[in-house]
């Protein structure tokens, strides 16, 4: 079936400040493994590009330029919970998540 993630990002006072779909593309890309506890692997269809992790709140926790597919990410200093990432390449953004055990 298809996923639809939206995010919002709010102001302290309770002021919408946007809303953007996080639905992973028709791209052939994947976190693994999924849950994880020290460690994720995303591996994509693309060779490399940008890689941007963000917490359920929208803060951005880990940036990768030149992320390539199926390169190790440490995610041994998270906390518990559902993190989504964007790898952005050749003019495209590919969207998913993980969760971390």
């Amino acid at each position: 079936g298809k996923l639809n993630i939206w995010m919002q990002k709010f102001t302290t006072s309770g002021q919408l400040l946007s809303l953007q779909n996080l639905a992973n593309s028709n791209h052939n890309t994947f976190a693994y493994p999924n849950p994880a506890i020290d460690a994720i692997y995303i591996e994509s269809s693309f060779e490399k590009g940008n890689l941007t992790v963000f917490s359920i709140e929208g803060k951005e926790i880990i940036r990768i330029d030149n992320y390539v597919s199926k390169q190790k990410i440490n995610i041994n200093n998270l906390p518990k919970g559902l993190y989504f990432y964007v790898l952005t390449t050749e003019n495209k953004e590919i969207k998913g998540q993980f969760i971390k055990e």
